[in-house]
């Protein structure tokens, strides 16, 4: 398997950039001319392509290759592309994935910083420098939600079947779902006492979401009423709802800071007021309760044991639908 690395990380390079943008007061760095955004890859790892849009011209990706506006990327299994764009932000593109690049400037000048990415199917990590900028659009969209990042790393990702997840670490997020098609939203985030906080975004929803030191503060700026559990508890915020969260010890604290009432376990909760108290699961104990369930390879495992015949047609269609097992299935007998 072919692997290019960098002789320097992301975070040196960085750090370089940002110096030179901040420190280069001279005449030349401010007259000089612009030139074309790029992604520049700094490990390839695996089997991974670039071709222009809807091209099937595909060529290897190399640590030399200029990802440029219109260009298309895909990994194979076991692949994985690290690229750094001319802000100094860093995007992990795990295997089997494939993205399209439909906007890319950047101007430090004018400021001006535009990131889109369409991830197709696969996922991406993703972590937006913090560029206090005039312009400042940072978003992967998938076929059934756009993401938009502000300060903030999260991971995207979309499968065969048109669900798509977004795992939120920290920073500020708009996640809007403004087509009809089928297909899940689910969003998530784990806290830093490993409570998980997940909510399902309804076809037309749109949230806001923002990480604190113990918390989120979750706005619902769509026209649908959102569910939103956290570690089990289950909160109902209506359309135009928000509200301020908090776990400590086990136990969940929710502050409506919205105009309507809220449901937070089962109390309702008036604007300006708050509930706590309200017991939580961690991640350990869900998994706990959860252990008994099938995962993608036992179900791929299952199914080639019934057709065996047909066992690499499975196993390919299991790991479109989870990539993330595709080591494991590959693995099996």
């Amino acid at each position: 398997m072919k692997k290019y690395v960098r002789n320097h990380n992301a975070r040196q390079r960085s750090i370089s950039r940002m110096g030179i943008m901040l420190f280069c007061i001279g005449w030349f760095c401010l007259s000089s001319p612009a030139h074309a955004a790029v992604l520049t890859p700094l490990i390839v790892d695996g089997i991974a392509d670039i071709a222009d849009e809807a091209s099937e011209n595909w060529q290897e990706l190399l640590l030399e290759t200029h990802v440029e506006v219109g260009k298309q990327l895909r990994t194979d299994f076991g692949a994985l592309v690290d690229l750094e764009g001319d802000d100094g932000s860093f995007f992990s593109i795990g295997e089997a994935t494939e993205l399209l690049v439909q906007e890319l400037e950047f101007d430090a000048q004018r400021q001006i910083r535009i990131v889109h990415l369409a991830i197709l199917t696969g996922l991406v990590t993703a972590e937006a420098m913090h560029l206090d900028y005039t312009t400042n659009i940072f978003e992967l969209e998938t076929p059934t939600v756009v993401a938009s990042f502000k300060f903030s790393k999260a991971t995207v990702g979309a499968n065969a079947a048109g669900d798509s997840q977004i795992t939120m670490e920290t920073g500020k997020f708009d996640m809007s779902r403004e087509n009809s098609q089928d297909g899940e939203v689910l969003a998530n985030h784990k806290s830093k006492d490993d409570v998980v906080t997940a909510m399902q975004i309804p076809n037309k929803g749109r949230v806001d979401v923002e990480t604190k030191t113990d918390g989120l503060a979750i706005n619902n700026t769509g026209n649908r009423p959102l569910t939103v559990m956290i570690g089990g508890q289950p909160v109902e915020l209506p359309a135009g709802g928000s509200m301020e969260t908090a776990t400590q010890d086990g136990k969940l604290s929710v502050k409506n800071t919205g105009s309507g009432n809220i449901s937070a376990g089962g109390q309702s909760v008036a604007p300006g007021g708050s509930a706590g108290g309200l017991p939580v699961e961690t991640v350990g104990e869900c998994c706990q309760q959860c252990q008994n369930q099938p995962s993608a390879a036992d179900i791929a495992q299952a199914a080639c044991k019934a057709a065996p015949s047909d066992c690499d047609k499975i196993k390919d269609a299991v790991i479109k639908a989870a990539p993330e097992a595709a080591a494991q299935i590959r693995a099996m007998d």
